[in-house]
Formats: C-alpha cells, sequence, structure tokens
C-alpha cells in the first residue's frame, strides 16, 4: 500500500511537468512514443528516452505496467522491499541507470500498450 501511495504522489508531482507539449490523447500519445522509440538502439538511448519521456512509462494503466517493472526490477536485483521504496522515492532523472534500462525494455519494448516497438 506504500509503494501505491508513493507512484501516485510521485505521478501527481512529476508527470505533469512531462506532458506539456505533447499529444493530448492516450492512443496519440502511444503512437508519439512508439515513433520515439525507433530511434533508441544502444543503452544509452534506452536512458535518455527514460530521462525525457516519463509519460510514456505510464501510459499501460490497465495492466500497471510500471508497478509490475518495479516488482520484476527488485526481483531480478534481488533487492528489499524498503530498498524499492527508496527507489520509487527518487526524483525520476536520479533512479539508477540499470533501472532505467529495466524500465525502457519491461514497458516500452516489451509492454503490452507499445506491441510491435521491439519487432
Amino acid at each position: 500500500m506504500y509503494r501505491l501511495r508513493v507512484s501516485l504522489r510521485f505521478l501527481k508531482g512529476n508527470l505533469l511537468s512531462c506532458i506539456r507539449n505533447k499529444p493530448t490523447t492516450m492512443t496519440s500519445d502511444i503512437e508519439y512514443y512508439k515513433q520515439l522509440s525507433k530511434k533508441v538502439t544502444t543503452k544509452q538511448d534506452k536512458v535518455n528516452f527514460f530521462e525525457q519521456n516519463q509519460k510514456a512509462f505510464y501510459l499501460d494503466f490497465y495492466s500497471d505496467s510500471w508497478s509490475k517493472m518495479i516488482n520484476a526490477y527488485g526481483k531480478a536485483e534481488n533487492l528489499s522491499s524498503d530498498q524499492l521504496n527508496k527507489i520509487e522515492e527518487m526524483k525520476w532523472n536520479e533512479m539508477p541507470e540499470e533501472l532505467k534500462i529495466f524500465a525502457y525494455d519491461f514497458c516500452i519494448l516489451n509492454g503490452f500498450v507499445f506491441t510491435g516497438v521491439g519487432k
């Protein structure tokens, strides 16, 4: 429950600044980020995409891909709940680079909303 409150507070506080000058409908947002993701080829590109396109990681709210990604990352890195909570409390660009790459692969490359990006 704590993680959900932190995520919602995070979204409320930080996501608004990321959606300015971007498309306004979910469908156009998905297409916009699909097009941007076609330029991603390296790990550094994934990091840059993560840092510059926060909203893209929250578009798949039906399947809650961000929360699933955080849980999968925690398992992959053998992190405790406290360690995961500390990561989620970080500012977006201060999150670990490994998480940024993992998040891109999980949410964008293999995410349901972005089907076809990794093909």
